[in-house]
């Protein structure tokens, strides 16, 4: 793997492709297992693996993770009577208290 690090540096498509050296997904032996003798897969990609989220990506992500919480946290609360006619006491508990 190192020797191929070092002819792909000198070459001329170094900016185009990305080599990734991992170990094959093929099930192995327990000889195998213990001597780390799995066999390997090498992948040749683009020369951009994973592309930086834009800053509008993060917010509208961001977004649909907040909806998705307050969703399945607090919105069944309201909708179950029990829990909604305490929520109503204690607020107005709490609005007699300042008054």
């Amino acid at each position: 793997m190192v020797a191929l690090d070092a002819d792909l540096a000198t070459s001329r498509i170094h900016n185009c492709v990305s080599l990734f050296y991992v170990v094959g997904p093929t099930p192995v032996t327990d000889e195998q297992m213990n001597f780390g003798e799995q066999p390997p897969v090498l992948f040749l990609r683009g020369p951009q693996v994973v592309q930086d989220p834009t800053p509008l990506l993060n917010r509208f992500i961001s977004t649909i993770g907040v909806v998705i919480l307050w969703s399945s946290s607090i919105y069944p609360i309201l909708f179950n009577d029990k829990y909604l006619k305490l929520v109503e006491e204690q607020v107005a508990v709490q609005y007699q208290c300042y008054q």
